[in-house]
């Protein structure tokens, strides 16, 4: 998680002394958030002293009833009779309180004006959804074994507004009652119980759930996102109210009973809830999604919603789910807490605590989830269901064969297995033909399908059975050869029947690959390396290919020297005109993504005379630098770069991405132009398909979308005649049918393959001369990572 600025304070008006205003002091029970990388919050207090005649001020920090030093002082200086005060003390995250003491001096005399007990250092989680969010006591069984005095909550669980409005105090956390001052619900009880045994810290959560309502209930009122008539914004309150709303961790969600006959309005609402809590809370890492079960409106083989829950992290790489299957004590819609809800809070706990505490427990953390099915034998009257946790372990419990469902064939399954971390499913007749596989689970206890630790197997529905595979082929046409100073490229051609390809780089398997052209990166400079290819299907292994090998190229490529001044130019059919401006120029992004509203922004994000940095924007985001405030001006030439990735391993945690190069051409409006003349230049030496300047594109009267196709891993400077920054008003040379600024979009496609979608880390626009051009020319840059934690 990014370092920032924590500082401990809500803001009141109120104090022992009617000359003394607070404008920021913790509060009783107080969770201040932590700054991970040092375990420390800040504790501020501020505020003035309206009457004179006071010297100093002082605050007084006691942990665990003992003195902490130095005490924090500052002298009190006045003007018009008031004198502000600022002081901020640091207190480690731990399971211990703090306690401060404020006073101010006159005369050697101490008076003591504001105190704060019980004050902690934490983390902070959300909880929101349906009932089962709520988490109330359903049995005799109480949850209260896991209170303590280092979990707490912030304000009232109530859905009525006046109730949430009149509490601003902090709470010791309370499961049973689910509503209430500090209710939280038994399973995020049983969670925050486990997360401070194992990490060590305090907890805070704050559940804003209700019971029986639709996802449209829990939807942003986006003209006013704390209207505290929306659940939204009743919680958006409680955190804001409570300093911790750029410090959430995570957001546990369990709703989509009352959608469960509408899979598509859920999913849509969802997503729009999502970009929405990414946006109030910023620093949000991880949403865990509790994949509904049979019961409570949820129809046996009614598996759509469920299993769009399942897919949901394939989208968004920042949600996880978990399953509810496995918990025995389900009373066809809530859980006791026994074998119910302390076993769910168990589960979350250890997703969170692998996410975000970098658990070394990770094996049989995540609910078994399936990768592919197949039928494994020539009479498709066997199925193998291919598990993504790989090492995982796996149960089957008997019985648990009546709740998978061959789609649309009328075949029964007469029996199953767990062989390795596959399950194996027995057909009474051929199965070829049908529509899919569904796993519906059940309502209520019985048998299922686990992992080694019992969390239960999510739910999917309609999932392809591949055929029976077959032999496969050693792949042919083995080609390798230098890519760059620092990448080798492989190639063959594709076999039949395969379903991935194992990759040895001098004699070690380093990844599996389902594309027939890889490229291995990160290699060391002038090094010879030696490759080897099989295929590989769940029934088969080919034999290895022939060794072959390259060398990565001697010589890096050099780029020139940045200037220090940042150049405007103009290039038109004969000749390119520079014109100079002032070395600091202001660059803005605007964040013009439709899908999500609440980041369509304008931002000044530097003053610099040769590049600019921006960093974590979308892959489903369109971005749009532009030089100088002229943003609002319609009349421009617009550019849009489109960055989309070649390839991508499951198995990497951080790559990088280059590929096409998409640049669409719009006119200003009510002009046109004789010509139009795009360049690209491409610094990758020896090695280039555009080597140099070289147009690839040249337009008469007429607007195209240009593709360049360019190697990954390349840098490439594109210029356009005709182009506008909006700093050339009044400069000779110029056509006045050019004025306006120049606009850049950055952004493309989410990455679907392989389960992964990411984010562009950083893009940066540097300038480089070339006095063969007569000037400057502005030098794209993009470099690209993207993250999928684990």
């Amino acid at each position: 998680m990014p370092m920032m600025s924590l500082v401990c304070a809500v803001s009141i008006n109120a104090a022992p002394l009617t000359d003394v205003i607070f404008t920021d002091i913790p509060i009783d029970l107080e969770v201040c958030p932590r700054r991970p990388l040092t375990n420390i919050a800040n504790v501020k207090i501020a505020g003035t002293v309206s009457s004179p005649g006071y010297e100093f001020i002082t605050v007084k920090v006691f942990r665990e009833s003992v003195l902490q030093f130095p005490v924090l002082t500052q002298a009190l200086v006045y003007s018009a009779n008031q004198a502000d005060f600022n002081l901020s003390a640091s207190i480690k995250a731990e399971l211990a309180n703090y306690d401060f003491t404020v006073a101010i001096i006159s005369n050697s005399t101490e008076i003591i004006i504001g105190n704060a007990t019980n004050i902690v250092a934490g983390d902070i989680f959300l909880v929101n959804g349906q009932s089962n969010a709520v988490a109330s006591k359903q049995g005799e069984e109480s949850s209260d074994g896991n209170k303590g005095q280092f979990l707490r909550s912030f304000g009232t669980h109530n859905p009525n507004p006046p109730y949430v409005i009149s509490d601003l105090n902090w709470h010791l956390a309370d499961g049973d009652p689910g509503y209430g001052p500090g209710g939280i619900g038994q399973w995020a009880l049983r969670m925050g119980r486990l997360l401070i045994d194992e990490v060590g810290i305090p907890v805070a959560i704050i559940n804003g759930s209700r019971g029986g309502q639709p996802i449209s209930y829990f939807q942003r009122d986006d003209s006013n996102a704390e209207d505290i008539e929306t659940n939204y914004g009743r919680l958006l309150f409680r955190a804001r109210n409570a300093g911790i709303t750029n410090h959430v961790l995570a957001i546990l969600w369990y709703q989509g009973e009352t959608d469960a006959d509408d899979a598509e309005t859920h999913e849509k609402g969802f997503i729009e809830l999502y970009n929405d809590w990414l946006a109030d809370y910023p620093e949000l890492e991880k949403v865990y999604i509790h994949q509904l079960r049979v019961g409570c409106l949820v129809s046996q083989w009614n598996v759509d919603l469920r299993n769009r829950q399942r897919l949901m992290p394939d989208k968004f790489p920042g949600i996880e789910v978990m399953s509810t299957t496995g918990l025995n004590a389900h009373d066809g819609c809530h859980y006791n807490y026994t074998n119910g809800y302390k076993e769910l809070g168990e589960h979350i706990f250890a997703l969170v605590s692998r996410d975000l505490y970098n658990s070394t427990n990770t094996y049989n953390v995540e609910p078994p989830n399936i990768d592919y099915i197949f039928f494994n034998d020539s009479g498709n009257t066997n199925i193998t269901i291919v598990m993504r946790n790989k090492i995982d372990s796996l149960i089957w419990e008997s019985g648990v064969k009546d709740y998978f469902r061959i789609e649309d064939k009328t075949v029964n399954i007469t029996g199953g297995e767990i062989v390795s971390n596959t399950v194996i499913l027995h057909l009474d007749a051929n199965g070829f033909g049908n529509s899919g596989l569904t796993y519906s689970g059940h309502s209520g206890s019985g048998p299922w399908v686990l992992n080694g630790k019992g969390v239960g197997a999510l739910t999917f529905y309609r999932e392809p059975i591949y055929s029976y595979f077959g032999p496969v082929n050693m792949p042919e046409n083995f080609i390798v050869k230098p890519l760059s100073y620092s990448a080798i490229q492989l190639s063959w051609t594709a076999e039949p029947n395969v379903v991935n390809y194992l990759i040895k780089r001098d004699g070690e398997i380093i990844t599996s690959f389902t594309s027939t052209n890889f490229v291995d990166n990160g290699l060391a400079q002038g090094t010879e390396y030696c490759y080897q290819v099989a295929s590989v299907n769940p029934d088969y292994t080919s034999s290895w290919s022939e060794v072959k090998c390259a060398s990565t190229y001697e010589n890096a490529p050099h780029l020139p020297d940045s200037p220090g001044t940042w150049g405007l130019w103009h290039m038109n059919t004969d000749s390119i005109t520079n014109h100079t401006e002032p070395p600091t120029v202001p660059w803005y992004i605007h964040d013009d993504d439709s899908a999500n509203p609440d980041r369509d922004n304008d931002l000044e994000i530097s003053s610099v005379t040769n590049a600019i940095v921006y960093n974590s924007l979308y892959f489903n985001g369109s971005y749009r630098f532009m030089s100088a405030n002229n943003w609002n001006n319609a009349d421009v030439i617009k550019i849009e770069f489109d960055i989309r990735p070649l390839d991508f391993s499951i198995e990497q945690r951080l790559f990088e991405i280059t590929g096409s190069l998409s640049v669409r051409f719009q006119p200003n409006s009510g002009h046109t132009y004789g010509r139009i003349v795009f360049w690209v230049y491409n610094n990758r030496i020896p090695y280039s398909v555009v080597s140099g300047w070289k147009t690839v594109a040249n337009m008469s009267n007429q607007w195209n979308h240009v593709v360049a196709s360019v190697l990954p891993n390349g840098d490439f400077t594109v210029s356009l005649d005709g182009v506008a920054s909006g700093l050339e008003t009044g400069l000779s040379g110029i056509d006045d049918t050019y004025s306006g600024d120049a606009r850049c979009f950055v952004g493309g496609d989410r990455l679907n393959n392989n389960r992964f979608s990411g984010y562009i880390d950083e893009v940066k626009i540097s300038v480089i001369p070339e006095a063969n051009l007569f000037g400057m020319i502005i030098f794209g840059i993009f470099s690209v990572r993207a993250e999928k934690k684990h």
